[in-house]
């Protein structure tokens, strides 16, 4: 029988910032170490994969956070998978700290592909057999597209370099979550925290590539409320789509 995994993780000295929390890049980091070793677990890890020529995508992530954890502080993760249909798996996630009081919770939507045609295969059946029959951390339909912003009025370029790759090659998620958050306006980024963060999977980006990440704010949100979009320079290729929101915490 499915359980949830359990996985605690402490705050190094090289994840957290200046202000002595941990980032969100880091939170994004320990939901990925979390889920790779429960699908190691379960049998699906990218090496149990590999015979099947196949690896994981993620196309989905929201995150939500309700407090970030301190330098030293240990938080821990339970993750299970969710449910699946034709095509994706959902996989959840609960963040506490050493109390049991709530950190964050997340979900996220991933697809199979075929690591030679790079396409999406059907869900394997041990997958869609295995989610777990309690209530979702996060509630969230992936397939209700975020809209890009109508217009840039943050622009960064980004390199894709060597650190930024993942075991497939291709760039790992956690440096999209990086590009989003450093396209906001120092004025916003310096006083306050991503709260909620949503980010949309659309295209691989690899070596060499230059990145265009764009932000403008959304206007119902109150200056704290950003969409963005990440681009590819080369062939103005979308490659994610996302939506912040900012607090003072």
């Amino acid at each position: 029988m499915t359980t949830p995994h359990i996985e605690s993780f402490r705050v190094r000295f090289n994840e957290a910032d200046a202000t002595g929390f941990a980032t969100v890049q880091t939170l994004g980091n320990w939901l990925q170490e979390a889920a790779d070793q429960h699908a190691r677990a379960l049998g699906w890890a990218r090496e149990q994969l590999q015979a099947r020529q196949l690896f994981w995508a993620l196309t989905g992530l929201r995150l939500l956070l309700t407090r970030y954890p301190r330098w030293r502080e240990t938080a821990t993760i339970a993750t299970w998978p969710s449910g699946a249909d034709r095509l994706f798996a959902w996989r959840d996630f609960e963040v506490v700290d050493a109390a049991g009081a709530a950190l964050g919770v997340a979900t996220s939507a991933w697809l199979l592909v075929n690591e030679v045609s790079r396409r999406p295969v059907r869900m394997l059946p041990d997958i869609a057999a295995a989610a777990l029959s309690r209530p979702r951390a996060l509630v969230h339909d992936f397939r209700a597209r975020l809209a890009p912003p109508e217009r840039a009025e943050h622009t960064r370029r980004f390199n894709v370099r060597r650190s930024d790759l993942d075991v497939n090659g291709h760039v790992n998620n956690v440096a999209f979550i990086e590009w989003v958050v450093e396209t906001v306006p120092p004025e916003v980024s310096g006083a306050a925290r991503v709260t909620d963060i949503t980010l949309e999977f659309q295209a691989e980006a690899l070596l060499g590539d230059e990145v265009i990440a764009q932000a403008a704010a959304d206007p119902a949100g109150g200056g704290h409320i950003f969409r963005h979009q990440l681009r590819r320079a080369g062939d103005d290729r979308l490659l994610a789509v996302a939506r912040t929101e900012w607090s003072v915490t």
